[in-house]
């Protein structure tokens, strides 16, 4: 829907809703519940019109709305704390941790850079320094902001490699039996006397 539709829209319905409340809520009740009985309507009406707690919106709007609300603040500041580096300064970030047990690597903080096609992600947010590969941005920024653990994303990346697999090799059969099927077509019939 463009937003010329969308407004006009919204434009008559808030009109309609100033001129006859009533009549906009028993409308709304009529098609989402598929009621025409104008008694039931009117009775719904005013149950709902004397009960303080009941929403003509079904209350997990508020759930649905707060989600996409979430999403939409961690698409604009998931990269809020993390730092694109090159190569080198990886490896100086890597090699910073002298050989002792308590010592941390340096600087603190979470860090990705490209490497040919593969990103990869520097979670030293502890002084421990995990080194991740992913191959799109979006995995590596997730697994920088902790959205996910790599033993799940690692089973999940298998089981989708294995569906693949999987109808890759049935697509291959299909066409084995199609070729096959197609070999017998065209083949001359020997004749019987």
């Amino acid at each position: 829907m463009n937003n010329s539709n969308y407004d006009e829209i919204k434009a008559s319905l808030n009109k309609f809703i100033d001129n006859n409340y009533k009549d906009f809520v028993k409308v709304l009740i009529s098609i989402e519940k598929n009621i025409n009985n104008e008694d039931h309507l009117n009775k719904a009406y005013e149950k709902f019109i004397s009960n303080d707690n009941m929403h003509l919106l079904n209350s997990e709007f508020e759930d649905i709305l707060y989600d996409i609300s979430v999403e939409d603040n961690y698409r604009y500041t998931k990269f809020d704390n993390i730092e694109i580096i090159d190569k080198e300064k990886a490896s100086k970030i890597l090699n910073s941790s002298p050989l002792s047990s308590h010592a941390e690597y340096e600087p603190l903080g979470s860090f990705y850079y490209k490497d040919d096609d593969l990103y990869v992600a520097i979670d030293n947010t502890g002084g421990n320094a995990f080194v991740e590969e992913f191959d799109n941005l979006d995995d590596c920024i997730d697994w920088l902001n902790h959205k996910f653990e790599m033993s799940d994303y690692l089973e999940q990346k298998n089981t989708k490699t294995s569906i693949q697999n999987k109808f890759s090799q049935a697509v291959k059969e299909a066409e084995k039996r199609n070729n096959s099927i197609k070999s017998d077509i065209s083949k001359p019939k020997e004749h019987q006397l």
